[in-house]
């Protein structure tokens, strides 16, 4: 997974401001946005897997950053969303604070692999204060993506 890879799952799939107040609302908002996008045939059995998921330890690592995901036999490829929300979402986070920023994936069920890469890749970029805060301030999703292009410009090869 590198960064043009995930510039082609984001492309169409950034929401600038989401309008859910609570966790729930944000994966609800945010899984059925998807699943218009997607033209997926589920998205309450999918919300349903992703509250499951998320009872079991939160997805919220930190920093005002969530990244929930799950796999799922209705996808035959990945598929991620990028949202960002006007308010400040309590998410049962792990260092507490509350969540702004949302990269919701779906990964098929037989590819486990790939989430992790996703994952991975979304931290490497997101671990600096200034493209998070770029990311708060974008006004669409082509300088959302320029954030994010900045981030992997500023990392150690």
């Amino acid at each position: 997974m590198n960064l043009v890879d995930l510039e082609k799952l984001l492309k169409n799939h950034i929401i600038v401001d989401i309008q859910a107040k609570t966790k729930e609302e944000a994966l609800r908002e945010l899984v059925y946005r998807l699943a218009r996008i997607e033209k997926l045939k589920d998205p309450e059995l999918l919300l349903q897997n992703l509250l499951e998921r998320e009872s079991l330890s939160s997805t919220g690592l930190g920093f005002g950053i969530a990244f929930p995901h799950i796999r799922s036999h209705l996808v035959e490829k990945p598929i991620i969303l990028a949202a960002r929300s006007k308010y400040e979402i309590e998410y049962d986070s792990i260092d507490g604070y509350p969540v702004r920023l949302f990269f919701l994936f779906i990964i098929p069920q037989d590819n486990p692999k790939v989430g992790i890469q996703i994952l991975s890749m979304l931290t490497r970029l997101l671990k600096k204060e200034d493209v998070r805060q770029k990311l708060l301030r974008a006004k669409n999703e082509k300088e959302f993506i320029a954030s994010l292009k900045f981030s992997d410009s500023t990392l150690p090869k």
